[in-house]
């Protein structure tokens, strides 16, 4: 949720909160609705470079929040043959993945 930040800031804060990563840099790819004509919630999605040397924490989450997030990181070659297979259901990583391959081809040679 962004709450008195805009959305750079927040995807920032969350990547560090749940994945314990520092992002320098995001790459904006698009703001959408999550469920058109049903909801109001618009996501913002961007996709960002980090390095071992970004990864401040493992991540998992906010204690108070009761996240209990897993951080589990794939090769870059499982996530599109997921995606070619028809094996990723979460739209928002499968729009993510698809715009890393368009922009990013080389990281899938």
């Amino acid at each position: 949720m962004i709450e008195n930040e805009d959305a750079d800031t927040t995807a920032r804060r969350e990547a560090y909160e749940e994945l314990g990563v520092d992002l320098p840099s995001l790459e904006f790819v698009a703001r959408v609705w999550s469920s058109p004509g049903v909801s109001t919630e618009r996501q913002s999605l961007f996709l960002a470079p980090y390095r071992s040397a970004d990864r401040m924490s493992d991540g998992g989450g906010v204690a108070g929040e009761r996240e209990g997030i897993t951080v589990v990181e794939r090769l870059l070659a499982e996530l599109a043959a997921d995606v070619d297979q028809g094996r990723i259901t979460d739209g928002k990583l499968l729009t993510l993945v698809l715009a890393l391959r368009l922009r990013r081809p080389d990281l899938f040679a």
